[in-house]
């Protein structure tokens, strides 16, 4: 059992040395030297809360555990030796271990690293899409974003009393707030938050609406077509039948499309989808933009049977303006997403399909 605890704080102490690399800070750790639970603790304790505050309320419930596991077996030599190095016998104060108290308080202290575990993960993700400063996370900017006037009132009062509210309860210097407001504006979903959005290149209303009628209305072929009695039976006249009417929607799909929805565009339609489907933070945009746009553009000048399996493809997908919308809303294009979602969520799905959708 201690040795399991040992393992969980040793993960939690290697985690606090990568992102304090994140920001720029040398934290070390001596892995294979490091057996002694309360140096663990006390190493994770005087690092964790200059790293991050999200820390301190897991770390404060945790304590008195990791305390009186220290008190009665620091090294993990108690209960493997009857006697310490300097032959003295362990365990003489106590003359009763109550199996049913330990077995509880022990449960409840690895349900606690657990959640440390899973904070530690969740806060490795975070800090690796680098929205962050030297004493704010991503949280912290998303909150403090939150706590601002829209961007057009910046000049006003109403401004400098949200400052001093801000700098107060983060304990922020002119300098760091400034930086926090550098971050803020320069992020696309926070940056819709003050009511500064930034524009999103390479998504004209046009043609994202002829590519979502043509969606449409695939999905509403789907719905309504009766199905064949043997159409799920490889070589049968019912199979062949599915193959020649998909065929022939799929030209008359491709049809309408060629010439009317350009490669970047349609790149950037599947880098908003690949958000929305991930729930992603912005930050990877660029990662899902870039090698989009190049295959896209590729096939397009050099492969044009290639191009048109792309676009067919899209088209396919069943959750296609689903992600879209929750991806425009991670990319801070509330307008734009507050508009697919009524043109197509109100007037071409139901009310339950919407709600399926986590838009209702």
């Amino acid at each position: 059992m201690r040795h399991a605890v040992e393992l969980y704080l040793k993960d939690t102490a290697l985690q606090l040395v990568s992102l304090a690399a994140h920001r720029k800070a040398t934290v070390t750790f001596d892995l294979d030297g490091s057996h002694d639970i309360g140096k663990i603790w006390q190493h994770i304790v005087s690092h964790s809360q200059a790293i991050d505050r999200r820390y301190a309320p897991l770390l404060t419930e945790l304590h008195p555990y990791i305390d009186d596991l220290e008190k009665i077996d620091a090294t993990g030599q108690v209960f493997r030796y009857p006697f310490s190095n300097l032959n003295k016998k362990h365990l003489e104060d106590v003359a009763v271990i109550n199996v049913i108290v330990l077995k509880q308080r022990f449960g409840e202290l690895i349900e606690l690293l657990k959640q440390l575990n899973y904070l530690n993960s969740d806060l490795g993700d975070e800090y690796r899409l680098g929205t962050f400063t030297n004493v704010l996370s991503r949280k912290d900017l998303f909150e403090i974003a939150k706590m601002l006037p829209p961007r057009a009132q910046w000049s006003h009062s109403v401004f400098s009393e949200a400052k001093d509210s801000i700098r107060e309860k983060y304990v922020l210097s002119m300098k760091q707030f400034c930086v926090a407001l550098d971050k803020i504006q320069g992020h696309y979903e926070m940056a819709d938050i003050i009511g500064a959005p930034l524009e999103l290149p390479n998504l004209p209303r046009s043609e994202l609406f002829v590519f979502f009628d043509c969606w449409v209305n695939r999905q509403k072929k789907n719905s309504t077509r009766e199905k064949f009695p043997d159409e799920d039976v490889l070589g049968s006249d019912g199979f062949i039948e599915v193959m020649k009417r998909d065929f022939l929607e799929e030209d008359e799909d491709w049809r309408k499309l060629k010439g009317q929805i350009s490669p970047d565009t349609l790149a950037q339609i599947r880098a908003v989808y690949g958000i929305g489907y991930e729930k992603a933070g912005c930050e990877l945009h660029p990662h899902f933009f870039d090698s989009l746009q190049k295959e896209l553009n590729y096939f397009f000048r050099d492969d044009s049977k290639k191009y048109r399996a792309r676009v067919l493809h899209y088209l396919r997908k069943s959750r296609l303006i689903e992600c879209v919308v929750r991806g425009l809303k991670y990319m801070g294009q509330s307008a734009l997403s507050l508009e697919v979602e009524g043109r197509y969520l109100t007037a071409n799905t139901t009310q339950a399909a919407a709600r399926n959708y986590g838009l209702r």
